[in-house]
C-alpha cells in the first residue's frame, strides 16, 4: 500500500512538471530528479562561475558556431589559437577565431570576464582521439541584455589565457 501511494505521488509530481522542449538546459530523469541536459557538440557551458562573470556585466552568449575542419596540413601543428576579428554592432559582440586541436573534437566553451576587462574565451576539447590536428573556425556571439550598475568594460580578449586582442573603444 505504501509503495502504491509513493508511486502515485511520484506520478503526480512528474506529470505536474513541464516537459522538456528542445534547447532547454534541464530535464527530469526517470527518478523524478531535475538534472542538467546532456551536453552534445560544441556548446557554451551554462551558468558556470566563469560564465556568470560575463553575465554579471550584462552580456549573454546567444550563439556558438563551429565550422568543420578546414586545414590538416603540417603547419597546423605549429599554429596557435587566434582571434581573427571582433565585430561590435549595437549591443552585439561577434568574435571570430581559429582553434587548432584534435580533428575529432567538439568544444565546451567557458568564457570568463575579469574585473580588469579581460574576456578569456576558455575551452576544453572533447570527443574521440584522432591522429590529426585541424583548424576549426568558431564564431561566438554575445549580446548586451542589460546595463548593470557597475559594468566591466571589455578591453582585451584572449583564448585560453593566451594571445591578446585589444578592443578599440572607438569601435564599440
Amino acid at each position: 500500500m505504501a509503495r502504491m501511494l509513493c508511486l502515485c505521488m511520484f506520478l503526480a509530481l512528474f506529470s505536474a512538471l513541464p516537459a522538456q522542449t528542445e534547447g532547454e538546459l534541464t530535464y527530469v530523469d526517470e527518478d523524478g530528479a531535475l538534472r542538467n541536459a546532456p551536453l552534445e557538440g560544441t556548446v557554451l557551458l551554462p551558468f558556470t562561475g566563469n560564465y556568470l562573470s560575463v553575465m554579471n556585466s550584462g552580456y549573454v552568449a546567444v550563439k556558438v558556431e563551429k565550422a568543420d575542419c578546414s586545414d590538416q596540413g603540417e603547419h597546423v601543428y605549429r599554429e596557435e589559437d587566434k582571434i581573427d576579428q571582433v565585430v561590435f554592432t549595437g549591443s552585439t559582440i561577434e568574435i571570430h577565431l581559429r582553434v587548432y586541436d584534435n580533428c575529432c573534437y567538439d568544444f565546451l566553451w567557458d568564457p570568463c570576464l575579469s574585473d580588469d576587462g579581460i574576456l578569456d574565451l576558455k575551452y576544453t576539447g572533447y570527443g574521440s582521439i584522432c591522429g590529426c590536428r585541424c583548424c576549426f573556425g568558431h564564431v561566438i556571439t554575445f549580446e548586451k541584455e542589460y546595463d548593470p550598475d557597475d559594468p566591466v568594460e571589455i578591453r582585451e580578449i584572449r583564448v585560453n589565457g593566451k594571445g591578446s586582442y585589444k578592443v578599440n573603444q572607438a569601435t564599440k
